[in-house]
């Protein structure tokens, strides 16, 4: 299984200057680029959930992180003049994929993808996949707080979590059962900063170019994939605002 995590990383991180994920964004613009089908199918599934969530989940928002400093960056408060424009490279509906040839390309210049809202979800899902191929009865699985159970805890009870406080990172704010299901937070308590009192979490909404507001937390159950309940879960905290244009 650790094997499995550290191939996803490999291929999938844009921190990982060798990663196909880097390569796309470095090149995509001037030349489609080839990639694996594993990465291709990610990128097409991500852009099927940008789409059914109005824009509010969106792999291509990483020139958004940037601007705001969570990618590699000191965090800030950027104008809005800053956001409008970075605005104009944001956006699924420019990226072109070639089904046949596996191919990922921009049609705008300064694009980036970062798969982070739906990488450790599908991450999860790869190893549960793994454990079932193997006989593996059950099992919980939690890859950066994307988490799957299937099967009998070892007591022989259903598999019981706890779902962090987010105003106490030391509380517990609820606990659920799951039984062949995954679940997913997101919220503004993870990775934020505060300027001039004031709450900037790291979801940004992509269709406006600033963090989402009034959610604390926001959570998503479903008997499916990790993949799935991970990206609705990002979604869900962005308010259905008009995007600037």
């Amino acid at each position: 299984a650790v094997g499995i995590l550290t191939e996803i990383d490999q291929n999938m991180s844009p921190y990982k200057s060798a990663s196909e994920i880097s390569r796309i964004n470095q090149k995509a613009f001037h030349e489609p680029q080839l990639i694996s089908r594993e990465t291709f199918d990610l990128i097409r599934t991500s852009v099927g959930f940008f789409w059914r969530s109005g824009g509010a989940f969106d792999i291509t928002a990483l020139p958004l992180l940037k601007l705001w400093g969570f990618y590699q960056g000191e965090p800030q408060v950027p104008g809005l003049e800053k956001v409008l424009r970075t605005l104009a490279h944001v956006g699924s509906c420019f990226l072109v994929l070639d089904e046949e040839k596996s191919s990922v390309g921009f049609l705008r210049p300064w694009m980036g993808l970062e798969l982070g809202g739906i990488g450790k979800g599908y991450a999860c899902d790869r190893v549960v996949g793994h454990l079932k191929s193997r006989g593996v009865p059950g099992a919980l699985v939690n890859v950066g707080g994307n988490i799957f159970a299937y099967g009998k805890a070892p007591s022989g009870a259903p598999w019981r979590v706890g779902l962090r406080d987010p105003r106490n990172s030391a509380g517990v704010s609820a606990e659920i059962d799951l039984a062949e299901e995954a679940v997913s937070t997101s919220g503004d308590y993870d990775n934020y900063f505060i300027w001039e009192g004031r709450r900037f979490p790291h979801l940004l909404d992509p269709r406006t170019g600033f963090p989402v507001s009034g959610s604390v937390a926001a959570l998503f159950r479903a008997s499916s994939r990790c993949r799935e309940e991970r990206a609705l879960s990002r979604s869900r905290g962005s308010r259905p605002l008009p995007r600037h244009t």
